[in-house]
């Protein structure tokens, strides 16, 4: 588990660096004195203001899609046998305490691979969004959402990674909709954003939404965060905004 080769540690590991802490802090919330018997009440999440609150673990596949794909679906099964995940069942999404998102060079062919339960959810590719852009900024997941999932598996193709049909991507195989803010909208030069870079980003954002899907931009310099704040947020208020933005709102947001 680590960013560059030079982190890498046998000790370092996905378990033991998040999904153990994670067992034994959802154990600890859940913990209830003998003398009160069995109790029929929703389990709590790690934060204790907000016990209803799910916590997204966002996990990118650097390399061996197949195998880290296995491991990491093993690993989850404490927490699926809880009930604690967010997870597809065919007809909809329910959410639990914890949501698990993939991304990078995660299998999509896998996680599609059952049409009746998922409990890990793929980051989809933003850059491909604009394409479905629509006039209103209002819209919102519906049952056609749902139903276009039908086509994912059978999108894949083996010269691509993940699918390259945006219309593939909804809530029942993924959360997030991302892609590097300087990479694809480009750099504010002038300490702003031209008119035609907002323009894309609001086709971006409406296109990720007209799916059901939350937008994250990563990889924005200061200077991007500071210029793309405000349009992002009279872009579309509903799940948008940028990693590093939302890290310095950290204290806002508990």
């Amino acid at each position: 588990m680590a960013h560059t080769i030079s982190g890498v540690r046998q000790n370092r590991t996905l378990k033991s660096l998040y999904l153990d802490p994670l067992k034994a802090l959802l154990n600890c919330q859940n913990q209830m004195p003998d003398f009160f018997g069995p109790l029929d009440i929703k389990p709590s999440g790690v934060f204790a203001t907000y016990p209803k609150q799910s916590l997204i673990l966002l996990i990118d596949f650097k390399k061996d899609p197949e195998a880290t794909w296995d491991r990491l679906y093993s690993h989850l099964t404490y927490f699926r046998d809880k009930k604690y995940l967010t997870h597809f069942n065919s007809t909809g999404v329910s959410k639990g305490l914890l949501t698990i998102i993939v991304s990078g060079r995660a299998p999509f062919n896998q996680l599609v691979e059952n049409p009746h339960y998922r409990d890990v959810f793929y980051d989809a590719p933003l850059g491909l969004m604009a394409s479905l852009a629509v006039s209103t900024s209002t819209t919102t997941a519906s049952n056609s959402v749902f139903e276009a999932d039908d086509t994912a598996l059978s999108a894949v193709q083996d010269s691509q990674p993940y699918p390259q049909n945006p219309a593939v991507y909804s809530p029942a195989n993924s959360y997030y909709a991302s892609v590097s803010f300087v990479k694809s909208i480009g750099y504010p030069w002038h300490s702003s954003l031209s008119q035609t870079q907002l323009d894309f980003l609001r086709k971006q954002i409406s296109g990720a939404h007209s799916r059901g899907l939350k937008v994250r931009y990563w990889g924005g310099t200061r200077l991007a965060d500071r210029a793309a704040e405000l349009p992002v947020a009279r872009a579309g208020e509903r799940g948008c905004g940028l990693s590093e933005c939302r890290r310095r709102r950290r204290g806002d947001e508990g």
